[in-house]
């Protein structure tokens, strides 16, 4: 079983649903339980953090190649269809991949909590508005 955030990192929630904010604990987690393949999870880590889901992300997130590819690919354009330079703003890069990793799985302990609670209702609520 997947250790929570808070085993992984000693961060803890102030408040029941709230969602951690730091970088350097979202950066630390390193086990992983989250599912990008059911959509009502999706929907809820967009919901919660403003992040837009596609395939790109998704590979990033769960292939096991995403950060040496990160770091060595000759094929790595910023949105403006420049290269991405090797070096730091690759190293930044990987930093991002394991806060996004890291969102996601704290996204998954809430998501699952909400699953299984009666305010799932007012989440359905606020889903369909």
């Amino acid at each position: 079983m997947t250790q929570t955030i808070t085993e992984q990192t000693g961060w803890i929630r102030d408040y029941p649903k709230m969602i951690c904010q730091n970088w350097q604990d979202l950066s630390s987690v390193h086990e992983f339980s989250f599912d990008v393949d059911n959509p009502e999870f999706i929907e809820y880590f967009r919901c919660r953090t403003g992040v837009v889901w596609n395939d790109d992300l998704k590979w990033l997130a769960t292939s096991d190649h995403a950060e040496n590819h990160i770091l060595h690919s000759d094929q790595l354009f910023y949105i403006t269809c420049e290269m991405i330079p090797f070096g730091k703003d690759r190293e930044e890069m990987v930093i991002h991949n394991r806060i996004l990793k890291g969102k996601l799985q704290d996204c998954w302990e809430l998501f699952v909590t909400v699953q299984n609670s009666s305010w799932k209702h007012k989440y359905v609520n606020l889903m369909e508005n």
